[in-house]
């Protein structure tokens, strides 16, 4: 099963923003009924979605934080469902960083960890993934 994380956003992405940015990292566009993009590179896997939804279920503690790394409210959110290898982890972070130079963000894990666009890039750097 794969661990999902999103990409919080204070600005609006617009799905033909995503879908841009998909074309350019190369990623199956469309891959089924449900995801805007799967990335797959040998056995790494992340399948991409932009749902909004999820910024109407964030417990109010989550939301604060969110909003304080986000130096705004948040507005979108891009869905990362990334298979459990440790190379799936880093192409999801490398993935991340793109969104992250594109629009303002945060990487949010769903349960209780909230990395800033700066803890992203640290993470990045490092060449490590968003396990815990």
């Amino acid at each position: 099963m794969p661990k999902t994380c999103a990409l919080i956003s204070k600005e609006e992405i617009r799905r033909e923003d995503l879908i841009t940015l998909l074309h350019e990292v190369k990623a199956v566009i469309h891959p089924d009924e449900v995801y805007d993009g799967h990335l797959s590179h040998g056995n790494q896997h992340v399948w991409i979605l932009l749902d909004n939804h999820i910024l109407d279920y964030l417990e109010d503690y989550d939301r604060e934080v969110i909003e304080q790394k986000l130096a705004g409210k948040p507005q979108s959110s891009i869905v990362l469902d990334v298979s459990r290898t440790s190379e799936s982890q880093q192409l999801a972070v490398d993935f991340a960083y793109r969104c992250a130079q594109i629009w303002p963000c945060v990487v949010y894990d769903l349960i209780d960890k909230v990395y800033s666009t700066e803890e992203l890039f640290q993470i990045r750097a490092a060449g490590k993934g968003f396990e815990k």
